[in-house]
Formats: C-alpha cells, structure tokens, sequence
C-alpha cells in the first residue's frame, strides 16, 4: 500500500525527476539548481542533482521518492534537515545495484531518515566516511564541523530486524539496535574515538531536536548522556571509493 506519484516528472524539467517534496520548512531553505538559488516552501519539488541549503536556524521535513520504473514513483519515507546542511539530491544509477535508490550526498549538517518504507529501495547517505544505507531503521546522520567526521545513530525503524549497513573505503560495519552510534573517520570510515564528547553530544542534540517522536527524543537524549565509544564491529574490507558527489 505505497503512495504512488504517477506524473513523475516535474512541469518545465521534462527529463528530470523528483527526488523529494518539502512538508514543512522553517527558515532560509534553498537548492541551489543549474547555478541559481531558489527558495523552497511546503509542497516544493526538490529535483534529482539539486543541492540543498539550509542556513541557521532553518529546518526542513521532506518526504522522498523511488525512481522505480518509468512514470511511477514510490514513497521511501521522510527526512528532516537540520540547520546549516547541504545535500546532493541524487537517485541510484539505473545499471547499479542502487537503482530505484535515493542517493544523499551530505557534505555538512545532520539529517534523521524516519519512517522508511519496505520496499526495495533505500534512502542512502554519502559522506566522507562512506554510505550508510539503512534497511528498516531509521538513522540519523551527521557531520562534526571541526574534523570532518560522520556520527551515525540507529533510530527506531519498521522493523526489529532492521540494520543500518555502512560501506567506507576501509572498513566495513553494522548497527542493529535503535541507540547504538558509532564515530566514523572522515576518508577511511574507520570507527574513532578521537573526537570529543561535546562534539558528538551536540550533533546527537540537532538530531534529537528534528526527530518527530517523544520516543526518539528520549532514546537519543540517553545516548547524549552515555558513553561515546563505537558500538559496532567492524571487518576490514578493500576500498570503496566513497565520494561526496560534489564537483
């Protein structure tokens, strides 16, 4: 029972899909497309390789949509953005194991996926640590200004059996329960414990601040209060390649 666009394409951008709608924006919310900003409102199209801005003090929820086949869109799920972010709206390659995917290349910010729909496409996150792909939790990602490395955080999802899998160019690791968070060094996506607690802890706050539950709100508030350390294991495997998407 999955919401379905069936004009997918966007009046006056024949060629170019949608990626995401704006539900609810606060504040300076812009993309940046084909060299011109223009600000976004509720109800808003956000187009496949249009990057989004939010200045301080700004929000954003949208709500993202699988290219799955010609003329047919599906509802992923929703995403709120938080203040002073900037993201690469892309879907997966169509001769890729990611087709179908919507593609988020965050280069600074934080972001919350919540209420994911299972289907077979994903909502992935691209930094500079790697991709984070999420198959039935949510997952909040963000990026700590000072050095550049990604926290992740597991959320409650629509399954219990869910997973937040994360590919970087030297490791390899997993998150399996809502409130593990691990610390992802920026180009080797290796687990660090380098950053300090109030680093982390104020990221974790922004993203406590755009989670839509009390729930969630309180799982993360815990997670600020507890220990910092990585809660995964991670297995080396040989490089990816991860890239920001951003010429």
């Amino acid at each position: 029972n999955q919401d379905t666009l069936t004009d997918a394409n966007v009046s006056g951008h024949a060629d170019t899909f949608a990626v995401a709608r704006v539900k609810e924006s606060a504040g300076d919310v812009k993309v940046v497309r084909s060299g011109s900003e223009i600000q976004l409102r509720p109800g808003d199209l956000v187009l496949d390789g249009d990057i989004l801005v939010t200045g301080v003090n700004a929000r954003a929820n949208l709500e993202f949509f699988g290219n799955l086949s010609p003329g047919q869109m599906t509802v992923l799920g929703n995403g709120s953005i938080g203040p002073e972010t900037r993201i690469r709206m892309s879907f997966g390659e169509a001769d890729s194991a990611n087709k179908g995917d919507v593609v988020l290349f965050l280069t600074g910010g934080n972001i919350v996926i919540q209420n994911t729909a299972s289907v077979d496409s994903s909502v992935i996150v691209v930094t500079t640590a790697g991709q984070i792909v999420s198959q039935g939790l949510g997952v909040g990602v963000g990026i700590i200004p000072a050095t550049g490395e990604t926290v992740v955080i597991a959320l409650q999802g629509a399954t219990d059996a869910g997973n937040i899998a994360i590919q970087a160019p030297q490791s390899q690791s997993q998150l399996s329960s809502p409130g593990q968070m691990v610390v992802l060094s920026a180009g080797t996506g290796l687990a660090t414990n380098e950053s300090t607690q109030g680093s982390v802890a104020a990221i974790a706050e922004s993203m406590r601040q755009l989670v839509g539950t009390v729930a969630e709100s309180a799982l993360i508030g815990a997670r600020i209060s507890g220990a910092v350390g990585a809660d995964t294991a991670a297995t080396s495997v040989g490089a990816t390649g991860a890239t920001t998407g951003e010429n």
